[in-house]
């Protein structure tokens, strides 16, 4: 932060800006503009614009890596959500199949029971035809 203030601190001199006076907002040009800069100062703010060139490219570079992390991140959420989907497909498949095997059971049972009382009075009929051939 103190190089940034010195750099906009070192441009406003060489524009001649005045960040003093609040009741001015004019600049001044001056008759040697560029002329009046040195050598060293030239560099140095190359070097300064640069840098910030640099980190601005950074910068991008590190906007596009967090931008395909999140691509990547909406794939996966989107892969777990159809997981849930299909879990919850299975549970409906199984809730179903225990259903049908409920009402089949429901049916063997009702059949079973329908049969007992033709089958004992079947036993009865046989042991008296035993009883009654007994003697034969």
């Amino acid at each position: 932060v103190d190089e940034a203030m010195k750099l906009r601190d070192e441009l406003a001199a060489a524009t001649g800006y005045d960040k003093i006076s609040q009741e001015s907002y004019s600049q001044s040009s001056s008759s040697r503009g560029f002329q009046a800069m040195s050598q060293d100062t030239g560099e140095e703010l190359n070097g300064r614009f640069t840098a910030l060139q640099i980190a601005g490219e950074e910068i991008k570079n590190q906007n596009i890596i967090q931008s395909q992390s999140l691509n990547l991140l909406t794939v996966k959420a989107d892969a777990l959500l159809s997981i849930n989907t299909e879990t919850r497909n299975i549970a409906d498949d199984t809730r179903d199949l225990i259903a049908q095997s409920y009402l089949e059971l429901v049916q063997i049972s009702e059949n079973t029971g329908a049969i007992v009382k033709p089958i004992q009075q079947m036993q009865r009929d046989i042991a008296e035809v035993k009883k009654n051939t007994a003697k034969l």
